[in-house]
């Protein structure tokens, strides 16, 4: 609708006033740019970050690349200045909806490499204007940086401009390849510092030498700005369509729980392979996917319901896999984070010491063990989390049981770590309840305990 409206305008108005076409051009081009922006901002349940804008210098020309992820990747790149133009494909130049203005505005295109029309882009760079070209070609339908294709470095040696990478975070998970929807996220974007071109650098090695370089600050980004409530939305997609009473539980677990999801990501860092034992559903599981796909995560619970709720998510990749077994007789292989949250009441005192003892055999040197448990010694404050704990189980019947629950004490869970080579740190983790959370770290010199 909007670019209709453009193109009236443009020939109502632009093109009958009487001013030199590089006027006309730049005040149409100031248009497409705020339309741009107005688009994206309409989306209010949509984020919107621009990071470090003292990187962008409009003001001097450059070849601008950017990771193409979704069809918001031209909006978020058009929003950013009037003087950018992108390159585009001969089909939207040719397009009834777009092509009038885009072919006014001074859009270059090509059939099949950016590399074509080099004299048209260097008019376009004389009168001010920064080219932004996908190195990709097309959008990546997972998200990932592509391999890059040449005609964007070959055009900045040619010209000896400087290439202005744009890493755009988000774009993926508000709108993928081939999906209609606006989804509820956050749009990150990210300006990295200007590459400058070598004179005896070839432009084979010029785009790998970007390509490297965005993909790492790519990662970085995410890891840094994409934290709880990126993901959020994306976690909870997992679960919508599958019965109100159910999304409904997962989105309150979600917003009493996210802050502590974000804790633990910290504390796992680069640790690569974790078993969330008790996992439910698996928004903790999904959760730490998202931040890092590469880790591989295994999520186990005895409840076959809530393992195929958790196993049938519409985004996962092979690195994070749901199984329904008992925690007791689970094959473990080696592994460096593990997860007992709210598991350890459901067992018996000795099922508890043997689930203990078996894991700390599998935990390697620095791996964590976070357990979460209410402690028996705290009163009151223990006897409203056991409150809770018997309308999960057999009120609202949530979680399945099987045995009298029989709560540990710290003094327990301190002696096992002691003996096993883990040292302890206690945080209060409710101030409601008498939830703590134990976070045994498996060194070689261990001792004492510290409270948080």
């Amino acid at each position: 609708m909007g670019s209709i409206l453009l193109n009236f305008f443009l020939i109502l108005f632009i093109l009958p006033f009487p001013a030199r076409k590089s006027q006309k051009r730049a005040f149409l081009n100031y248009l497409v740019s705020k339309l741009a922006k107005s688009t994206l901002y309409i989306g209010v349940h949509v984020k919107k970050r621009v990071l470090f804008p003292e990187k962008l210098d409009f003001s001097k020309p450059s070849i601008i690349v950017a990771n193409h992820s979704s069809f918001l990747d031209i909006l978020l790149v058009i929003m950013l200045n009037p003087k950018v133009l992108i390159m585009v494909k001969g089909w939207v130049y040719n397009s009834p909806i777009f092509g009038l203005f885009i072919r006014y505005a001074g859009y270059p295109y090509s059939e099949k490499d950016a590399a074509t029309n080099l004299d048209f882009i260097k008019n376009r760079i004389d009168e001010g204007y920064s080219i932004v070209v996908f190195p990709e070609g097309t959008r990546s339908a997972d998200g990932e940086i592509k391999r890059f294709h040449k005609g964007a470095f070959y055009i900045a040696k040619a010209l000896e401009l400087d290439i202005q990478p744009i890493v755009l975070i988000g774009a993926h998970e508000v709108n993928p390849k081939n999906d209609m929807l606006i989804s509820k996220s956050q749009l990150i974007v990210l300006p990295l510092d200007r590459i400058h071109p070598s004179e005896d650098e070839t432009y084979a090695a010029l785009t790998k030498r970007v390509a490297t370089y965005m993909r790492t600050a790519y990662e970085k980004g995410k890891q840094t700005y994409a934290k709880v409530d990126f993901w959020g939305p994306s976690v909870l997609k997992n679960y919508v369509l599958k019965g109100p009473v159910l999304e409904w539980y997962v989105r309150i677990k979600w917003k009493l729980e996210k802050s502590n999801y974000e804790f633990y990501d910290d504390c796992i860092g680069e640790r690569k392979v974790i078993y969330d034992l008790g996992c439910g559903m698996g928004y903790l599981s999904y959760y730490l996917h998202y931040r890092n796909h590469k880790r591989e995560i295994v999520g186990v619970d005895y409840d076959a319901e809530k393992i195929a709720v958790a196993a049938h998510g519409i985004k996962k990749n092979e690195n994070l896999s749901f199984i329904t077994g008992d925690v007791l007789s689970f094959e473990y292989r080696t592994m460096d984070v593990i997860f007992l949250n709210d598991v350890l009441h459901y067992l018996t005192k000795n099922d508890q010491q043997k689930l203990l003892h078996n894991l700390a055999e599998k935990v390697n040197e620095d791996g964590i063990i976070f357990i979460r448990e209410g402690l028996k010694e705290d009163g009151n404050r223990f006897k409203r989390m056991k409150l809770t704990e018997i309308l999960s189980t057999k009120v609202f019947k949530f979680n399945k049981v099987s045995n009298q629950f029989d709560f540990v004490s710290e003094k327990e869970i301190a002696d096992f770590a002691l003996k096993n080579g883990f040292t302890i740190k206690k945080i209060k983790h409710s101030k409601a309840t008498s939830n703590v959370l134990l976070i045994l770290h498996k060194v070689k010199n261990h001792s004492g305990v510290e409270e948080i």
